[in-house]
């Protein structure tokens, strides 16, 4: 479903929906209780895996369309470190977040609700390039594959 939508609107475009349904799902997560029942937390969860399917693969086909092919062998590990450095650095963060509401005697519940709430914000914040790639990616001509 994602390549489909990807070949038809772009990766830009598909990344930046993605996004915002990862951030919009987050939201809920972050405002749940020890109360909140399993299936609300379910429906949450398949809209949160379906909002990254839409934005990581897209991002990534995306950044590969704006470079020419003799500059491919030089993109491919550079990408491929900005993915895995940027996902480490995004869960250290969150740890970092729960890890210190836990030190200062939070509630368990509390801790990971600040968690979560810095990943809505690295989410927004991600939408930045991804706009910026979708600018940049309606600039340039399609070329012939």
């Amino acid at each position: 479903m994602t390549g489909r939508l990807t070949d038809r609107f772009g990766g830009g475009v598909v990344s930046v929906a993605g996004l915002s349904i990862t951030a919009i799902a987050i939201v809920p997560l972050a405002l749940m209780d020890a109360h909140t029942g399993l299936v609300a937390v379910e429906v949450v969860i398949t809209l949160l895996g379906l909002g990254l399917g839409l934005s990581l693969m897209p991002a990534v086909a995306a950044a590969y369309a704006t470079i020419s092919p003799d500059q491919l062998a030089d993109a491919t590990p550079q990408l491929n470190a900005v993915q895995r450095i940027g996902g480490s650095i995004g869960t250290a963060i969150t740890v970092v977040v729960i890890g210190r509401g836990l030190a200062a005697h939070q509630a368990p519940l509390t801790a990971f609700h600040a968690g979560l709430w810095s990943l809505f914000a690295a989410t927004v914040l991600a939408m930045l390039p991804a706009t910026v790639l979708t600018n940049v990616l309606r600039r340039r001509p399609i070329r012939a594959r």
